[in-house]
């Protein structure tokens, strides 16, 4: 699970002191990012200032997140989308620092991010360097975000038509029952039972390992449910759970 960090160094913190404005500077960085027929160099500079401010005196502030959860998770949304891979990856780990640095502040932008439509739209891209990004991204908003919203946005994609991203479906889940508290779990325990059974059925040979992985160690943790479920996936299913 651990494959999936990004590197953030040469990320210097940017304080402010002074007559130095927050303000001016996230509005300059939305107009860098508002569109993608902006030179990629002044696009990808803009967002490595994002993490610069995130890393700096004023990254928790309420403007920050705010923005952040507002026109910012947009803009990083079109920039993921980017063919040019500099930029989609530089907008992907950048995103993946605000979750580690913010973790559920930025709840609003990681749910709009996690979705069909913005990263799970990219991971299935047959551009290597994009479908790994992407994933990355997606993965250390869900280690870092821990939220019902998240789960939510998370078992929506175990129907997806792409291999790579119902694989990546059932390594959320994985991660989910490996890191998430119990507390949260319960009250999103029949959607995440509900994708583990679709998932463990899947045509794809490797979203059913993956997803057998995610099973046992929700079973460790939840013995009585997870028996119940057991008894409830066919018998094929069973016997492949038995063999791992």
């Amino acid at each position: 699970m651990n494959n999936f960090q990004f590197d953030y160094e040469g990320i210097i913190p940017l304080n402010y002191k002074g007559k130095q404005n927050i303000n001016d500077d996230l509005d300059e960085i939305l107009k860098n990012t508002i569109n993608t027929t902006i030179d990629w160099k002044k696009r990808e500079s803009s967002i490595k200032k994002l993490g610069q401010i995130c890393l700096g005196d004023q990254g928790n502030s309420d403007i920050f997140i705010k923005t952040f959860n507002g026109q910012l998770a947009t803009n990083l949304g079109i920039q993921m989308a980017d063919l040019r891979s500099s930029v989609m990856k530089e907008a992907c780990r950048i995103t993946s620092l605000c979750a580690k640095e913010l973790g559920i502040a930025i709840e609003q932008g990681a749910t709009y991010l996690l979705t069909q439509y913005v990263l799970f739209k990219i991971a299935g891209s047959a551009n290597r360097v994009i479908s790994d990004s992407s994933s990355k991204c997606i993965l250390n908003l869900v280690k870092y975000v821990n939220s019902i919203k998240v789960i939510n946005n998370i078992c929506e994609q175990k129907s997806m038509k792409s291999n790579f991203v119902r694989n990546i479906c059932g390594q959320c889940i994985l991660y989910i029952f490996t890191c998430y508290k119990k507390q949260l779990l319960l009250k999103t325990n029949k959607i995440l039972e509900d994708s583990m059974k679709s998932l463990l059925s899947d045509a794809n040979g490797e979203v059913r390992a993956t997803t057998r992985r995610a099973f046992i160690t929700y079973r460790k943790r939840f013995q009585d449910e997870g028996d119940e479920l057991f008894d409830n996936l066919e018998k094929n299913v069973q016997k492949q759970i038995i063999e791992d």
